[in-house]
């Protein structure tokens, strides 16, 4: 059965990307072995470096969408951090093309609090009718978040009863 991976990430060289060791080989090489061994389609994929710092989202966002225009198995998430304004401009050009699927939010490795912005991150993405993947800092406040503007949620690395009884609940 041929199945998509909708939550990837890897390592290109950056500076911020993250460790490696003989088990997990974060890069893209990696990726398409992967792939090509368990007859994955397609990937969903931002960079390690635009989640594990904030200093180069909108580098890595570009560098991402250069990627993937020219790989017809990857698309991309537009990594958006509500505390740099220019990540919206970018992330709402970039959701223009088809091959980007959605916004990807990271609160806890960019260092803020997601309820601070859940109105201006969930009011932009329902305007632009785009779907959400996130890692939830709490999971009860980002499920009531995502029901009052009706966006469309991923909840990434789901956890303990907190996470699931949110979203039965939701």
């Amino acid at each position: 059965m041929k199945s998509f991976d909708l939550h990837c990430h890897f390592n290109h060289g950056s500076k911020y990307d993250t460790n490696t060791d003989n088990f997990y080989n974060a890069n893209l090489d990696f990726l398409k072995k992967e792939r090509d061994k368990n007859d994955i389609v397609g990937c969903a994929v931002c960079s390690f470096a635009s989640v594990l710092t904030n200093k180069i989202i909108v580098e890595e966002n570009d560098y991402l969408y250069n990627l993937v225009s020219k790989e017809d198995w990857l698309f991309q998430w537009a990594v958006l951090n509500p505390e740099i304004p220019e990540t919206f401009k970018q992330v709402e050009s970039l959701l223009k093309d088809e091959k980007v699927l959605g916004i990807k939010i990271h609160s806890i490795l960019h260092n803020y609090r997601f309820s601070d912005y859940s109105d201006e991150i969930f009011s932009f993405a329902k305007s632009l009718n785009a779907w959400v993947l996130m890692h939830p800092d709490n999971i009860t406040e980002t499920s009531a978040a995502a029901d009052k503007y009706n966006v469309k949620l991923i909840n990434a690395h789901l956890g303990g009863a907190e996470h699931v009884n949110a979203i039965a609940n939701s």
